[in-house]
């Protein structure tokens, strides 16, 4: 499993990495455990979050929290949809949610 998500990683930073900055926020990704195919792989894939303490367990989800790329939102969001198209084509259904920082004063 550590290879695997290394290999996901890898790609999904190397997609973040052609974006440019805009606005500060959050984005997570959400593991749909009801809608993955592959449970095994998301078994190992949230114990490996788990380990690398980057996991937050929620009532409904498992919430991987994006720290990477500090204020900029679009890579961000550039990470978390290459990382759920990688996880989604092995079996691990992932979805995104975008938390925009409020910025109006």
């Amino acid at each position: 499993m550590d290879k695997l998500y290394t290999n996901i990683n890898a790609e999904a930073l190397k997609h973040a990495g052609s974006i440019s900055s805009s606005f500060a926020g959050d984005v997570h990704i959400i593991f749909n455990e009801n809608q993955t195919s592959n449970k095994d792989r998301l078994s190992q894939m949230i114990s490996h979050l788990i380990n690398l303490d980057r996991i937050i367990i929620s009532d409904r989800n498992y919430v991987y929290n994006i720290h990477e790329f500090g204020n900029s939102l679009d890579k961000k969001k550039a990470y978390a949809e290459k990382f759920c198209e990688l996880c989604n084509n092995i079996g691990i259904a992932t979805s995104t949610k975008l938390l925009p920082y409020n910025v109006d004063y």
